[in-house]
């Protein structure tokens, strides 16, 4: 998924310092997305709005340690 959506933006969103994996729910198997807020360019945040609705999934905005992320998550684990 990750891949998809970094060939949609033009940006790298490989896992490291910009894109996180968190755990959905400590009771399933289900894991989130987190994209680091400024690793998104404005010019890339409608392509990537566009590649996570293709991909059946939702986003919001979160903050994790004081820092805003895009959280990518299901359709099925709606927060």
């Amino acid at each position: 998924m990750l891949n998809q959506i970094s060939d949609c933006c033009n940006i790298d969103l490989s896992l490291g310092l910009n894109t996180f994996v968190e755990r959905a729910y400590v009771w399933t198997e289900g894991y989130n997305i987190l994209i680091r807020y400024n690793a998104v360019s404005e010019d890339c945040f409608e392509s990537l709005i566009s590649a996570i609705k293709r991909l059946n999934k939702h986003w919001k905005l979160v903050e994790r340690a004081d820092e805003p992320f895009f959280l990518i998550y299901s359709s099925n684990d709606e927060k």
